[in-house]
């Protein structure tokens, strides 16, 4: 009951695209695989939840699931926490990992491909602090954590059903993570399996631990009403819950890949898809055809993703035809097809993610997958997502509605920093070298002193963060004179950023509030455009300009 009423109040506000119709297909088949287990109940409750289930089809979902929900809200319904559980505030006293031999690992069914990944690191985060520990995945996805490090057995669920039956299993411990809160925690903690059951969630950001030998639950939420970015509220959890995020990194390590070319053909995978909305054609197309406007100096292959069903392939062809047709030489384009099949599955993807040096994409899975297999990325995304971009130095993001020939143009930029010569061009004096090196330099060691505040002379912090704080105003006041390639680059993006003013006794960082405050302050202007591209500046100009 707990299980279907969660996912069903999240599916019904969960915008789908015409693209990804099928996935509303696969979560209403996992629903219906419930079926069984409410006829076989002998109350008149249960037997029209059966029904309203038997005939849920995607043409009568919304009617039906909201009538399904005002059954299962009727008193009786639900289930409360054992009355001799002690019920916490407080973070574990001990980390549930410790001694346990077997972790099942569940990503439930109302997360995304994109929001999944946020989670690759946990396994090997967790066999980091536990070695040993034999951990499972299980997942909606098929193929997504077969080349994660850190994970023993990558299995599979296809219905809500087959999810029951791996919470109830004999695991030392099961960890459920999924971006809706899945708000089982009652349930299991009167469920007879595992001793202990772990729940996160990524868009809730909360988390919670029973522990039933104990008769202990614990509770955890972030502050909703500020903003913090999935990455960051996924990396609170994880230390709430004991783990130490870090080691090894995020994006080295995590996932098994082959090197790649680094002298052949620039590859550039193209992902227009995403669930909230479908694609212009137009768009697009004009995108593809004018951003490499001259012959380059390295041929480049646009690689379009076929996308999961025939609609996304078609317009996948229509859009390399036309691209085609106005491409400069030395430009070509193609379509990554599953062999024998119009369509590319998720493990198809990756492969092409694993031979591409660029992604450009809209606000996918993509845009999370790409930076794993160190791929330049370039997100174009309606404006109000900021809570999803990654952590990666070398994403980008640009806003749909913004100015295509600034975009463009920062686009070229961005390419040629990355892989220098590509463009076959002169390269450009950077008008604001000097305020980027400073600024560079300045992010850098404010990082490392929040980093090592063990060791740190008093004041050091707050020395730094003044620092940069003065070189960041310093290149504001630069912007008005940047040429147009630069200035679609920011587009508003890390300029209007307010630094918390430290008064005489802040400064000395009293408390651990304040120095959350300023990592997280810190962390946040990392995810800016700006703040990366003066890191790409400031490697490229120095000769070392990143490649694969």
């Amino acid at each position: 009951m707990g299980l279907l009423s969660s996912y069903l109040f999240f599916l019904l506000r969960r915008p789908i695209s015409a693209s990804n119709a099928h996935y509303l297909e696969q979560r209403l088949r996992g629903f219906r695989s419930l079926t069984p287990l409410f006829e076989a109940a002998e109350t008149e409750q249960f037997r029209i939840i059966a029904e309203s289930l038997r005939r849920m089809q995607p043409a009568n979902f919304a009617r039906t699931a909201r009538e399904l929900q005002f059954h299962l809200l009727k008193p009786g319904a639900g289930v409360s926490v054992p009355p001799d559980f002690i019920v916490s505030g407080e973070r574990p006293r001990e980390s549930p990992f410790s001694g346990v031999r077997k972790i099942v690992m569940v990503t439930g069914p109302a997360i995304g491909i994109g929001d999944e990944i946020i989670l690759f690191p946990l396994p090997a985060w967790i066999k980091a602090a536990n070695p040993g520990v034999e951990i499972t995945v299980v997942s909606g996805y098929v193929g997504l954590w077969n080349a994660v490090n850190g994970v023993d057995h990558a299995l599979h669920y296809r219905t809500h059903r087959e999810l029951l039956e791996v919470l109830r299993g004999d695991a030392d411990l099961v960890l459920l993570a999924d971006f809706e809160k899945p708000g089982l925690v009652p349930l299991m903690a009167c469920e007879p399996g595992s001793s202990t059951y772990v729940e996160l969630s990524l868009g809730a950001q909360c988390g919670a631990v029973v522990n039933r030998n104990s008769r202990r639950i614990w509770t955890v939420g972030m502050p909703l009403d500020a903003t913090l970015n999935y990455y960051e509220a996924f990396r609170r959890l994880v230390e709430w819950i004991g783990i130490t995020p870090g080691s090894p990194t995020r994006y080295c390590g995590i996932v098994r890949q082959a090197s790649k070319d680094s002298a052949g053909v620039l590859r550039i995978f193209v992902s227009p898809f995403t669930s909230k909305y479908d694609p212009s054609p137009i768009y697009w197309s004009r995108i593809l055809a004018s951003l490499v406007p001259r012959s380059p100096g390295r041929a480049v292959e646009f690689v379009l993703d076929a996308g999961a069903s025939p609609a996304t392939e078609r317009f996948s062809a229509t859009l390399a035809v036309s691209a085609a047709a106005r491409a400069v030489p030395g430009v070509s384009f193609s379509i990554a097809r599953e062999a024998g099949s119009r369509t590319l599955s998720l493990i198809g993807a990756f492969s092409e993610l694993e031979r591409a040096h660029a992604v450009i994409c809209a606000d996918s899975f993509a845009a999370h997958a790409a930076p794993q297999y160190g791929c330049t990325t370039l997100v174009i995304a309606r404006a109000g997502l900021d809570s999803w971009r990654t952590p990666s130095p070398r994403s980008f993001y640009f806003d749909l509605e913004q100015p295509m020939d600034g975009m463009l143009a920062a686009m070229r930029e961005i390419l040629e920093a990355c892989y220098p010569g590509v463009l076959d061009r002169p390269q450009h004096a950077v008008p604001f070298e000097a305020a980027a090196s400073r600024l560079d330099q300045d992010t850098r060691e404010l990082d490392a002193a929040l980093g090592d505040t063990g060791t740190s002379p008093k004041g050091t912090i707050h020395a730094a963060r003044q620092r940069l704080i003065e070189s960041h105003r310093a290149m504001i006041e630069t912007i008005p004179g940047w040429p147009l390639e630069f200035r679609g680059l920011v587009h508003q993006d890390g300029l209007s950023r307010v630094w918390r003013e430290l008064d005489e006794h802040e400064s000395d960082l009293p408390d651990r509030e304040l120095f959350r405050h300023l990592q997280l302050e810190l962390r946040n202007w990392e995810l800016t455009n700006l703040r990366r591209f003066v890191g790409l500046i400031g490697t490229s100009r120095a000769g070392t300009g990143k490649s694969e």
